[in-house]
Protein backbone atom coordinates (compact mmCIF):
# COMPACT_ATOMS: atom_id res chain seq x y z
CA UNK A 1 0.00 0.00 0.00
CA UNK A 2 1.18 3.50 -0.79
CA UNK A 3 1.78 6.22 1.81
CA UNK A 4 -0.46 8.79 0.15
CA UNK A 5 -3.41 6.38 0.02
CA UNK A 6 -4.09 6.84 3.73
CA UNK A 7 -5.85 9.71 5.48
CA UNK A 8 -2.89 12.02 6.13
CA UNK A 9 -4.35 13.04 9.49
CA UNK A 10 -3.41 9.61 10.85
CA UNK A 11 0.28 10.50 10.63
CA UNK A 12 -0.32 13.59 12.76
CA UNK A 13 -2.64 12.19 15.43
CA UNK A 14 -0.15 9.46 16.36
CA UNK A 15 2.13 12.23 17.66
CA UNK A 16 -0.10 13.07 20.63
CA UNK A 17 -0.78 9.41 21.37
CA UNK A 18 2.94 8.70 21.50
CA UNK A 19 3.77 11.77 23.60
CA UNK A 20 1.01 10.95 26.10
CA UNK A 21 2.50 7.51 26.69
CA UNK A 22 5.98 8.95 27.19
CA UNK A 23 5.21 10.57 30.57
CA UNK A 24 7.55 13.50 30.00
CA UNK A 25 7.38 17.07 31.32
CA UNK A 26 4.28 18.85 30.06
CA UNK A 27 6.14 21.84 28.60
CA UNK A 28 8.68 19.60 26.94
CA UNK A 29 5.85 17.50 25.54
CA UNK A 30 4.24 20.58 23.96
CA UNK A 31 7.50 21.55 22.29
CA UNK A 32 8.17 18.05 20.96
CA UNK A 33 4.58 17.70 19.73
CA UNK A 34 4.69 21.04 17.96
CA UNK A 35 8.00 20.32 16.24
CA UNK A 36 6.93 16.86 15.13
CA UNK A 37 3.70 18.20 13.67
CA UNK A 38 5.57 20.85 11.71
CA UNK A 39 8.04 18.25 10.51
CA UNK A 40 5.44 15.76 9.26
CA UNK A 41 3.26 18.46 7.70
CA UNK A 42 6.26 19.73 5.71
CA UNK A 43 7.15 16.22 4.56
CA UNK A 44 3.62 15.48 3.42
CA UNK A 45 3.35 18.78 1.54
CA UNK A 46 6.57 17.96 -0.30
CA UNK A 47 5.62 14.51 -1.50
CA UNK A 48 9.04 13.78 -2.91
CA UNK A 49 10.37 13.64 0.67
CA UNK A 50 8.01 10.79 1.55
CA UNK A 51 8.81 7.12 0.98
CA UNK A 52 6.09 5.78 -1.31
CA UNK A 53 5.51 2.51 0.62
CA UNK A 54 3.45 3.18 3.72
CA UNK A 55 5.13 0.70 6.08
CA UNK A 56 8.58 2.11 5.28
CA UNK A 57 7.38 5.68 5.66
CA UNK A 58 5.74 4.97 9.02
CA UNK A 59 8.86 3.20 10.26
CA UNK A 60 11.07 6.19 9.46
CA UNK A 61 8.50 8.62 10.86
CA UNK A 62 7.98 6.82 14.18
CA UNK A 63 11.71 6.32 14.64
CA UNK A 64 11.93 10.09 14.94
CA UNK A 65 9.78 9.82 18.09
CA UNK A 66 12.15 7.31 19.65
CA UNK A 67 15.18 9.38 18.71
CA UNK A 68 13.74 12.35 20.60
CA UNK A 69 13.19 10.15 23.66
CA UNK A 70 16.69 8.62 23.56
CA UNK A 71 15.14 5.32 22.43
CA UNK A 72 13.08 4.83 25.60
CA UNK A 73 9.99 2.62 25.34
CA UNK A 74 7.00 4.80 26.31
CA UNK A 75 4.59 1.89 25.80
CA UNK A 76 6.43 -0.42 28.21
CA UNK A 77 3.91 -0.17 31.04
CA UNK A 78 0.80 -0.40 28.89
CA UNK A 79 2.22 -3.46 27.11
CA UNK A 80 2.84 -5.13 30.44
CA UNK A 81 -0.66 -4.35 31.69
CA UNK A 82 -2.19 -5.48 28.37
CA UNK A 83 -0.45 -8.84 28.63
CA UNK A 84 -1.48 -9.35 32.25
CA UNK A 85 -5.14 -8.52 31.62
CA UNK A 86 -5.17 -10.64 28.47
CA UNK A 87 -3.74 -13.64 30.33
CA UNK A 88 -6.52 -13.46 32.92
CA UNK A 89 -9.20 -13.07 30.26
CA UNK A 90 -7.83 -15.95 28.17
CA UNK A 91 -8.30 -18.29 31.13
CA UNK A 92 -12.03 -17.56 30.91
CA UNK A 93 -12.26 -17.73 27.12
CA UNK A 94 -10.02 -20.67 26.26
CA UNK A 95 -12.32 -23.50 27.41
CA UNK A 96 -14.81 -22.36 24.75
CA UNK A 97 -12.21 -22.30 21.95
CA UNK A 98 -12.08 -25.64 20.14
CA UNK A 99 -12.00 -25.30 16.35
CA UNK A 100 -9.51 -23.57 14.08
CA UNK A 101 -12.11 -20.97 13.15
CA UNK A 102 -12.68 -20.14 16.83
CA UNK A 103 -8.91 -19.83 17.33
CA UNK A 104 -8.70 -17.53 14.31
CA UNK A 105 -11.58 -15.31 15.42
CA UNK A 106 -10.12 -14.95 18.92
CA UNK A 107 -6.78 -13.99 17.40
CA UNK A 108 -8.30 -11.41 15.03
CA UNK A 109 -10.52 -9.79 17.68
CA UNK A 110 -7.35 -9.45 19.77
CA UNK A 111 -6.00 -7.28 16.95
CA UNK A 112 -8.13 -4.46 18.38
CA UNK A 113 -5.41 -3.94 21.01
CA UNK A 114 -3.55 -1.51 18.76
CA UNK A 115 -2.40 1.88 20.05
CA UNK A 116 -0.94 2.88 16.68
CA UNK A 117 -4.29 3.55 14.96
CA UNK A 118 -5.24 6.44 17.21
CA UNK A 119 -7.33 8.25 14.61
CA UNK A 120 -9.92 5.45 14.51
CA UNK A 121 -9.35 3.25 17.56
CA UNK A 122 -8.28 3.88 21.15
CA UNK A 123 -8.58 0.60 23.05
CA UNK A 124 -9.49 0.73 26.73
CA UNK A 125 -7.66 -2.23 28.24
CA UNK A 126 -9.66 -1.93 31.46
CA UNK A 127 -12.69 -2.99 29.39
CA UNK A 128 -10.90 -5.68 27.44
CA UNK A 129 -13.58 -8.27 28.15
CA UNK A 130 -16.13 -6.16 26.20
CA UNK A 131 -14.07 -6.61 23.03
CA UNK A 132 -14.72 -10.34 23.10
CA UNK A 133 -18.44 -10.31 23.72
CA UNK A 134 -20.40 -12.29 21.13
CA UNK A 135 -17.19 -13.79 19.83
CA UNK A 136 -19.15 -16.62 18.22
CA UNK A 137 -21.21 -14.12 16.21
CA UNK A 138 -18.24 -12.33 14.62
CA UNK A 139 -18.01 -12.61 10.83
CA UNK A 140 -15.15 -12.63 8.34
CA UNK A 141 -15.64 -10.49 5.24
CA UNK A 142 -12.91 -12.22 3.25
CA UNK A 143 -12.61 -15.78 4.49
CA UNK A 144 -9.82 -18.10 3.33
CA UNK A 145 -9.78 -20.06 6.58
CA UNK A 146 -10.47 -23.40 4.86
CA UNK A 147 -7.32 -23.01 2.75
CA UNK A 148 -5.48 -21.99 5.90
CA UNK A 149 -6.55 -25.17 7.70
CA UNK A 150 -5.47 -27.31 4.77
CA UNK A 151 -2.04 -25.69 4.58
CA UNK A 152 -1.43 -25.92 8.32
CA UNK A 153 -2.01 -29.66 8.14
CA UNK A 154 0.36 -30.13 5.20
CA UNK A 155 3.16 -27.66 6.03
CA UNK A 156 6.44 -28.95 7.42
CA UNK A 157 7.58 -25.55 8.68
CA UNK A 158 5.92 -22.27 9.45
CA UNK A 159 6.59 -18.64 10.38
CA UNK A 160 4.01 -16.90 12.58
CA UNK A 161 4.40 -13.10 12.56
CA UNK A 162 3.04 -11.52 15.75
CA UNK A 163 1.65 -8.01 16.18
CA UNK A 164 0.72 -6.23 19.43
CA UNK A 165 1.28 -6.88 23.12
CA UNK A 166 -1.90 -8.16 24.75
CA UNK A 167 -3.14 -9.32 21.36
CA UNK A 168 -0.39 -11.92 21.24
CA UNK A 169 -1.88 -13.68 24.29
CA UNK A 170 -4.99 -14.34 22.24
CA UNK A 171 -2.81 -15.95 19.57
CA UNK A 172 -1.95 -18.78 21.98
CA UNK A 173 -4.89 -21.08 21.13
CA UNK A 174 -4.04 -20.70 17.44
CA UNK A 175 -0.38 -21.52 18.10
CA UNK A 176 -1.46 -24.55 20.12
CA UNK A 177 -3.67 -25.69 17.25
CA UNK A 178 -0.79 -25.29 14.79
CA UNK A 179 1.44 -27.20 17.21
CA UNK A 180 -0.65 -30.33 16.65
CA UNK A 181 0.71 -30.51 13.12
CA UNK A 182 4.03 -28.66 13.07
CA UNK A 183 6.85 -29.54 15.50
CA UNK A 184 7.92 -26.83 17.91
CA UNK A 185 11.41 -26.62 16.40
CA UNK A 186 9.90 -25.90 12.97
CA UNK A 187 7.29 -23.41 14.12
CA UNK A 188 9.01 -20.02 14.14
CA UNK A 189 7.37 -17.15 16.02
CA UNK A 190 8.59 -13.81 14.69
CA UNK A 191 8.57 -10.45 16.45
CA UNK A 192 10.35 -7.13 16.28
CA UNK A 193 13.87 -6.84 17.60
CA UNK A 194 13.25 -3.50 19.34
CA UNK A 195 10.24 -1.49 20.59
CA UNK A 196 7.82 0.10 18.11
CA UNK A 197 4.60 1.47 19.62
CA UNK A 198 2.85 -1.36 21.48
CA UNK A 199 4.09 -4.12 19.17
CA UNK A 200 5.49 -7.12 21.06
CA UNK A 201 9.25 -7.75 20.81
CA UNK A 202 11.08 -11.07 20.55
CA UNK A 203 12.51 -10.59 24.04
CA UNK A 204 9.03 -9.97 25.46
CA UNK A 205 7.79 -13.18 23.81
CA UNK A 206 10.53 -15.09 25.63
CA UNK A 207 9.59 -13.46 28.92
CA UNK A 208 5.96 -14.48 28.31
CA UNK A 209 7.01 -18.12 27.86
CA UNK A 210 6.26 -18.41 24.14
CA UNK A 211 9.23 -20.72 23.61
CA UNK A 212 6.94 -23.56 24.63
CA UNK A 213 4.97 -23.01 21.41
CA UNK A 214 7.81 -22.56 18.95
CA UNK A 215 11.22 -21.10 18.18
CA UNK A 216 11.23 -17.35 18.74
CA UNK A 217 13.04 -15.34 16.10
CA UNK A 218 13.65 -11.61 15.97
CA UNK A 219 13.23 -9.74 12.70
CA UNK A 220 16.40 -7.91 13.70
CA UNK A 221 14.59 -4.59 13.35
CA UNK A 222 11.66 -2.55 14.64
CA UNK A 223 10.35 -1.75 11.16
CA UNK A 224 6.74 -2.23 10.11
CA UNK A 225 6.60 -4.99 7.55
CA UNK A 226 9.80 -6.81 6.60
CA UNK A 227 11.74 -4.39 4.45
CA UNK A 228 14.82 -5.93 2.87
CA UNK A 229 17.22 -3.26 4.09
CA UNK A 230 15.95 -3.53 7.67
CA UNK A 231 15.51 -7.16 8.66
CA UNK A 232 18.39 -9.51 9.47
CA UNK A 233 19.87 -12.13 7.18
CA UNK A 234 18.97 -14.87 9.67
CA UNK A 235 15.36 -13.79 9.60
CA UNK A 236 15.32 -13.64 5.80
CA UNK A 237 16.55 -17.22 5.71
CA UNK A 238 13.61 -18.36 7.83
CA UNK A 239 11.20 -16.27 5.75
CA UNK A 240 12.51 -17.81 2.53
CA UNK A 241 12.41 -21.41 3.69
CA UNK A 242 9.09 -21.43 5.56
CA UNK A 243 6.38 -23.53 3.89
CA UNK A 244 3.70 -21.29 5.35
CA UNK A 245 3.54 -17.76 6.81
CA UNK A 246 0.75 -16.37 8.99
CA UNK A 247 0.99 -12.60 9.43
CA UNK A 248 -1.04 -10.69 12.00
CA UNK A 249 -2.30 -7.14 11.65
CA UNK A 250 -2.67 -4.24 9.25
CA UNK A 251 0.99 -3.36 8.75
CA UNK A 252 1.85 -6.84 7.46
CA UNK A 253 -1.16 -6.66 5.13
CA UNK A 254 -0.03 -3.29 3.77
CA UNK A 255 3.50 -4.62 3.32
CA UNK A 256 2.71 -8.04 1.84
CA UNK A 257 0.41 -6.68 -0.88
CA UNK A 258 3.50 -5.00 -2.36
CA UNK A 259 5.08 -8.45 -2.95
CA UNK A 260 4.40 -11.74 -4.70
CA UNK A 261 4.40 -13.99 -1.61
CA UNK A 262 2.44 -17.14 -2.43
CA UNK A 263 2.48 -18.90 0.94
CA UNK A 264 1.06 -16.15 3.19
CA UNK A 265 -2.16 -15.81 5.14
CA UNK A 266 -3.02 -12.39 6.57
CA UNK A 267 -5.21 -12.27 9.71
CA UNK A 268 -6.41 -8.79 10.56
CA UNK A 269 -9.00 -6.30 11.67
CA UNK A 270 -8.83 -3.31 9.31
CA UNK A 271 -8.26 -0.02 11.14
CA UNK A 272 -7.49 2.40 8.33
CA UNK A 273 -8.86 1.57 4.84
CA UNK A 274 -6.36 -0.53 2.88
CA UNK A 275 -6.03 0.21 -0.83
CA UNK A 276 -4.73 -2.64 -2.99
CA UNK A 277 -5.27 -3.55 -6.65
CA UNK A 278 -6.96 -6.93 -6.21
CA UNK A 279 -9.46 -5.72 -3.58
CA UNK A 280 -10.03 -2.06 -4.30
CA UNK A 281 -10.41 -0.89 -0.70
CA UNK A 282 -10.72 -2.94 2.49
CA UNK A 283 -12.98 -0.94 4.77
CA UNK A 284 -12.42 -0.02 8.43
CA UNK A 285 -13.78 -2.41 11.06
CA UNK A 286 -13.92 -5.52 8.84
CA UNK A 287 -12.18 -8.78 9.73
CA UNK A 288 -10.34 -10.92 7.20
CA UNK A 289 -8.39 -14.11 6.62
CA UNK A 290 -6.72 -13.51 3.26
CA UNK A 291 -4.56 -15.93 1.28
CA UNK A 292 -1.77 -14.20 -0.64
CA UNK A 293 -2.86 -15.97 -3.83
CA UNK A 294 -5.39 -13.13 -4.08
CA UNK A 295 -2.75 -10.41 -4.38
CA UNK A 296 0.57 -12.12 -5.27
CA UNK A 297 0.12 -11.72 -9.05
CA UNK A 298 0.21 -7.93 -8.61
CA UNK A 299 3.31 -7.80 -6.39
CA UNK A 300 7.05 -7.71 -6.94
CA UNK A 301 9.57 -10.37 -5.82
CA UNK A 302 11.06 -10.04 -2.36
CA UNK A 303 14.82 -9.47 -2.47
CA UNK A 304 16.61 -12.43 -0.88
CA UNK A 305 19.94 -11.65 -2.58
CA UNK A 306 21.60 -10.85 0.75
CA UNK A 307 21.40 -14.49 1.74
CA UNK A 308 24.46 -16.61 1.26
CA UNK A 309 23.87 -18.89 -1.70
CA UNK A 310 24.45 -22.36 -0.35
CA UNK A 311 24.50 -25.31 -2.73
CA UNK A 312 22.71 -27.49 -0.24
CA UNK A 313 20.44 -25.38 1.96
CA UNK A 314 19.68 -26.82 5.37
CA UNK A 315 15.97 -27.69 5.69
CA UNK A 316 14.12 -25.34 8.00
CA UNK A 317 14.08 -26.60 11.56
CA UNK A 318 17.29 -28.59 11.07
CA UNK A 319 19.64 -25.68 11.74
CA UNK A 320 21.81 -25.62 14.82
CA UNK A 321 19.61 -25.12 17.87
CA UNK A 322 20.86 -22.87 20.66
CA UNK A 323 21.34 -25.46 23.40
CA UNK A 324 21.15 -22.80 26.13
CA UNK A 325 17.50 -22.18 25.25
CA UNK A 326 16.72 -25.74 26.39
CA UNK A 327 18.29 -25.35 29.84
CA UNK A 328 15.68 -24.27 32.41
CA UNK A 329 15.73 -23.30 36.07
CA UNK A 330 13.47 -25.30 38.37
CA UNK A 331 10.91 -22.51 38.70
CA UNK A 332 10.80 -21.93 34.94
CA UNK A 333 10.53 -25.67 34.34
CA UNK A 334 7.67 -26.04 36.80
CA UNK A 335 5.55 -23.44 35.02
CA UNK A 336 6.55 -24.79 31.60
CA UNK A 337 5.55 -28.35 32.52
CA UNK A 338 2.25 -27.14 33.94
CA UNK A 339 1.48 -25.47 30.63
CA UNK A 340 2.64 -28.49 28.63
CA UNK A 341 0.31 -30.70 30.68
CA UNK A 342 -2.58 -28.35 29.91
CA UNK A 343 -1.76 -28.75 26.22
CA UNK A 344 -2.02 -32.52 26.56
CA UNK A 345 1.69 -33.20 26.10
CA UNK A 346 3.22 -36.45 27.38
CA UNK A 347 6.14 -35.73 29.69
CA UNK A 348 9.10 -38.08 29.96
CA UNK A 349 11.92 -37.83 32.50
CA UNK A 350 15.24 -39.39 33.27
CA UNK A 351 18.15 -38.22 35.38
CA UNK A 352 21.84 -38.69 36.02
CA UNK A 353 25.18 -36.94 36.27
CA UNK A 354 26.13 -37.50 32.61
CA UNK A 355 29.79 -36.95 33.44
CA UNK A 356 31.66 -37.60 30.17
CA UNK A 357 28.73 -38.14 27.80
CA UNK A 358 29.20 -41.13 25.48
CA UNK A 359 27.30 -43.26 22.98
CA UNK A 360 25.55 -45.22 25.71
CA UNK A 361 23.98 -42.04 27.06
CA UNK A 362 22.91 -40.92 23.57
CA UNK A 363 21.32 -44.28 22.73
CA UNK A 364 19.57 -44.43 26.12
CA UNK A 365 17.99 -40.99 25.60
CA UNK A 366 16.97 -41.82 22.03
CA UNK A 367 15.37 -45.06 23.18
CA UNK A 368 13.48 -43.22 25.93
CA UNK A 369 12.11 -40.78 23.36
CA UNK A 370 11.19 -43.64 20.99
CA UNK A 371 9.28 -45.50 23.73
CA UNK A 372 7.55 -42.26 24.70
CA UNK A 373 6.42 -41.70 21.10
CA UNK A 374 5.06 -45.25 20.85
CA UNK A 375 3.16 -44.67 24.10
CA UNK A 376 1.77 -41.40 22.72
CA UNK A 377 0.53 -42.99 19.50
CA UNK A 378 -1.30 -45.68 21.46
CA UNK A 379 -3.20 -42.87 23.16
CA UNK A 380 -4.06 -41.04 19.94
CA UNK A 381 -1.29 -38.45 20.12
CA UNK A 382 1.58 -37.52 17.83
CA UNK A 383 5.35 -37.61 18.17
CA UNK A 384 5.32 -33.84 18.60
CA UNK A 385 3.28 -34.29 21.79
CA UNK A 386 6.17 -36.06 23.54
CA UNK A 387 8.58 -33.98 25.65
CA UNK A 388 11.74 -35.44 27.23
CA UNK A 389 13.07 -33.57 30.26
CA UNK A 390 16.46 -34.57 31.66
CA UNK A 391 17.33 -33.87 35.29
CA UNK A 392 21.08 -33.53 35.73
CA UNK A 393 23.01 -33.61 39.02
CA UNK A 394 24.75 -30.29 39.61
CA UNK A 395 28.43 -30.14 40.55
CA UNK A 396 27.46 -29.87 44.22
CA UNK A 397 25.19 -32.90 43.92
CA UNK A 398 27.86 -35.03 42.23
CA UNK A 399 30.43 -34.08 44.86
CA UNK A 400 27.98 -34.99 47.61
CA UNK A 401 26.88 -38.41 46.38
CA UNK A 402 29.90 -39.56 44.35
CA UNK A 403 33.20 -37.99 45.35
CA UNK A 404 34.53 -34.54 46.34
CA UNK A 405 36.86 -34.60 43.32
CA UNK A 406 34.07 -35.16 40.82
CA UNK A 407 32.61 -34.29 38.38
CA UNK A 408 35.20 -34.40 35.62
CA UNK A 409 33.13 -32.12 33.38
CA UNK A 410 31.58 -29.01 35.05
CA UNK A 411 27.81 -28.70 35.14
CA UNK A 412 27.58 -25.90 32.55
CA UNK A 413 29.30 -28.01 29.92
CA UNK A 414 27.46 -31.19 30.83
CA UNK A 415 24.11 -29.42 30.56
CA UNK A 416 25.06 -27.83 27.24
CA UNK A 417 26.09 -31.18 25.75
CA UNK A 418 22.83 -32.79 26.89
CA UNK A 419 20.75 -29.91 25.54
CA UNK A 420 22.50 -30.26 22.20
CA UNK A 421 21.00 -33.72 21.65
CA UNK A 422 17.99 -33.84 19.34
CA UNK A 423 16.17 -36.32 21.57
CA UNK A 424 16.30 -33.98 24.56
CA UNK A 425 13.74 -31.17 24.82
CA UNK A 426 14.73 -29.62 28.15
CA UNK A 427 17.48 -29.93 30.75
CA UNK A 428 17.45 -28.79 34.36
CA UNK A 429 19.96 -29.08 37.19
CA UNK A 430 19.25 -30.24 40.72
CA UNK A 431 21.44 -29.91 43.81
CA UNK A 432 19.88 -32.74 45.81
CA UNK A 433 21.62 -36.12 45.84
CA UNK A 434 18.36 -37.84 44.78
CA UNK A 435 16.02 -36.72 41.96
CA UNK A 436 12.70 -36.74 43.80
CA UNK A 437 12.23 -32.95 43.80
CA UNK A 438 13.02 -32.89 40.09
CA UNK A 439 10.34 -35.54 39.51
CA UNK A 440 7.80 -33.59 41.57
CA UNK A 441 8.56 -30.50 39.46
CA UNK A 442 7.88 -32.24 36.14
CA UNK A 443 5.20 -34.79 37.16
CA UNK A 444 6.14 -37.21 34.37
CA UNK A 445 3.92 -39.70 32.61
CA UNK A 446 6.92 -42.00 32.12
CA UNK A 447 10.24 -42.01 33.99
CA UNK A 448 13.17 -43.90 32.47
CA UNK A 449 15.96 -45.63 34.33
CA UNK A 450 18.71 -48.09 33.51
CA UNK A 451 17.73 -51.72 33.99
CA UNK A 452 20.72 -52.21 36.29
CA UNK A 453 18.88 -50.23 38.99
CA UNK A 454 15.89 -52.58 38.84
CA UNK A 455 12.18 -51.97 39.25
CA UNK A 456 12.62 -50.86 42.87
CA UNK A 457 14.82 -47.87 41.99
CA UNK A 458 14.66 -44.89 44.34
CA UNK A 459 12.55 -42.87 41.91
CA UNK A 460 9.73 -45.40 41.68
CA UNK A 461 7.68 -44.32 44.72
CA UNK A 462 7.69 -40.63 43.75
CA UNK A 463 6.84 -41.36 40.11
CA UNK A 464 3.94 -43.69 40.91
CA UNK A 465 2.53 -41.40 43.61
CA UNK A 466 2.26 -38.72 40.90
CA UNK A 467 0.46 -41.09 38.56
CA UNK A 468 3.39 -42.00 36.35
CA UNK A 469 5.18 -45.23 35.49
CA UNK A 470 8.84 -46.26 35.64
CA UNK A 471 10.29 -47.79 32.46
CA UNK A 472 13.60 -49.69 32.56
CA UNK A 473 15.98 -49.66 29.60
CA UNK A 474 18.70 -52.29 29.28
CA UNK A 475 22.25 -51.76 28.00
CA UNK A 476 22.10 -50.59 24.39
CA UNK A 477 25.83 -50.75 23.68
CA UNK A 478 28.93 -52.26 25.21
CA UNK A 479 30.31 -48.92 26.32
CA UNK A 480 30.54 -46.98 29.55
CA UNK A 481 32.33 -44.15 31.31
CA UNK A 482 34.53 -46.76 33.01
CA UNK A 483 35.68 -48.15 29.69
CA UNK A 484 36.20 -44.68 28.27
CA UNK A 485 38.51 -43.67 31.11
CA UNK A 486 40.40 -46.98 30.95
CA UNK A 487 40.93 -46.52 27.23
CA UNK A 488 42.24 -43.00 27.73
CA UNK A 489 44.82 -44.18 30.25
CA UNK A 490 45.85 -47.15 28.14
CA UNK A 491 46.25 -44.86 25.12
CA UNK A 492 48.35 -42.47 27.16
CA UNK A 493 50.48 -45.39 28.35
CA UNK A 494 51.23 -46.48 24.80
CA UNK A 495 51.69 -42.99 23.37
CA UNK A 496 53.93 -41.44 26.01
CA UNK A 497 55.66 -44.37 27.68
CA UNK A 498 55.18 -42.55 30.96
CA UNK A 499 56.94 -44.50 33.75
CA UNK A 500 54.22 -43.57 36.19
CA UNK A 501 51.62 -45.03 33.87
CA UNK A 502 53.69 -48.09 33.05
CA UNK A 503 54.05 -48.87 36.75
CA UNK A 504 50.29 -48.84 37.30
CA UNK A 505 48.72 -52.23 37.78
CA UNK A 506 46.56 -53.22 34.78
CA UNK A 507 43.73 -54.12 37.14
CA UNK A 508 43.77 -50.61 38.60
CA UNK A 509 43.56 -49.15 35.12
CA UNK A 510 40.49 -51.18 34.36
CA UNK A 511 38.64 -50.52 37.59
CA UNK A 512 38.82 -46.74 37.46
CA UNK A 513 35.16 -45.85 37.50
CA UNK A 514 32.65 -43.24 38.54
CA UNK A 515 33.29 -43.86 42.23
CA UNK A 516 36.97 -42.87 42.17
CA UNK A 517 38.49 -39.36 42.14
CA UNK A 518 40.08 -38.37 38.86
CA UNK A 519 40.54 -34.74 38.02
CA UNK A 520 39.73 -31.24 39.22
CA UNK A 521 39.84 -28.89 36.23
CA UNK A 522 39.88 -25.82 38.45
CA UNK A 523 43.42 -26.65 39.63
CA UNK A 524 44.92 -26.75 36.13
CA UNK A 525 46.58 -23.52 35.01
CA UNK A 526 47.99 -24.32 31.58
CA UNK A 527 48.08 -27.13 29.08
CA UNK A 528 51.36 -27.64 27.16
CA UNK A 529 51.13 -28.76 23.54
CA UNK A 530 52.96 -32.09 23.79
CA UNK A 531 51.34 -34.28 21.12
CA UNK A 532 54.01 -35.88 18.98
CA UNK A 533 51.43 -35.82 16.16
CA UNK A 534 51.29 -32.02 16.24
CA UNK A 535 52.71 -30.61 13.00
CA UNK A 536 53.84 -27.27 14.48
CA UNK A 537 57.56 -26.63 14.97
CA UNK A 538 58.70 -25.93 18.53
CA UNK A 539 59.01 -22.18 17.84
CA UNK A 540 55.49 -22.11 16.43
CA UNK A 541 54.10 -23.82 19.52
CA UNK A 542 55.82 -21.32 21.81
CA UNK A 543 54.44 -18.33 19.92
CA UNK A 544 50.99 -19.91 19.81
CA UNK A 545 51.13 -20.58 23.55
CA UNK A 546 52.05 -16.94 24.21
CA UNK A 547 49.46 -15.49 21.88
CA UNK A 548 46.57 -17.57 23.11
CA UNK A 549 45.42 -17.42 26.75
CA UNK A 550 45.27 -20.85 28.41
CA UNK A 551 41.85 -22.47 27.88
CA UNK A 552 39.58 -22.96 30.85
CA UNK A 553 39.16 -26.64 29.97
CA UNK A 554 41.49 -29.18 28.31
CA UNK A 555 40.80 -29.49 24.61
CA UNK A 556 42.32 -32.81 23.52
CA UNK A 557 42.22 -36.41 24.64
CA UNK A 558 45.97 -36.65 25.33
CA UNK A 559 45.90 -33.70 27.74
CA UNK A 560 42.92 -35.28 29.50
CA UNK A 561 44.81 -38.58 29.74
CA UNK A 562 47.87 -36.82 31.14
CA UNK A 563 45.84 -35.11 33.87
CA UNK A 564 44.06 -38.38 34.77
CA UNK A 565 47.44 -40.06 35.21
CA UNK A 566 48.71 -37.15 37.34
CA UNK A 567 45.60 -37.36 39.50
CA UNK A 568 46.12 -41.10 40.00
CA UNK A 569 49.82 -40.81 40.88
CA UNK A 570 49.37 -37.90 43.28
CA UNK A 571 47.98 -40.15 46.00
CA UNK A 572 44.24 -39.52 45.41
CA UNK A 573 43.30 -43.16 45.83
Amino acid sequence: MKTMDRDLRSYVTIVDSFINQAEIDREEAKIISSELRKFITLKLQNKEWVHPVITKFCTDWYREFYRLLDNQDPYKNIKKESNERAQKLLQQLQPKIKTLRECVMLSIVGNKLDFGASLVINPDITKMDEMFQDLDKQQLEMDDSEQLESQIKSAKSMLFLTDNAGEVIFDIPLLQYIGRYIPRERLFIGAKGAPMLNDVTAQELKELGFEQYGTIISTGSNCFGLHEDDVSTDFKRVLKQADLVIAKGQAYMEFSTEHDFRNWFNLLLVKYPIVAKPFGTLQTGRMHVIHSARYAPYGKPYDFSALEQEQNETPLGMEMVDAKEKIKTRDALKELCRQLKQQGKILLTTNGSFDIIHAGHVLFLEEAKRIGIEHAKKHGKKAEDVVLVVGMNSDASVKAYKNPDRPIIPETYRATMLAGLASVDYVTLFDETAPMEFIKTVVPDLHFNAATYGKDCIERTAVEMLGGKVVLIGDLCDYSTTKMISKIIELDKKERGDPATLSMDETKIRIINEHEPLLDFSKINRYPLQSRKNKFMKEDMLSLDQATPPPSQPEDIETLAQRIVEARTSGKE
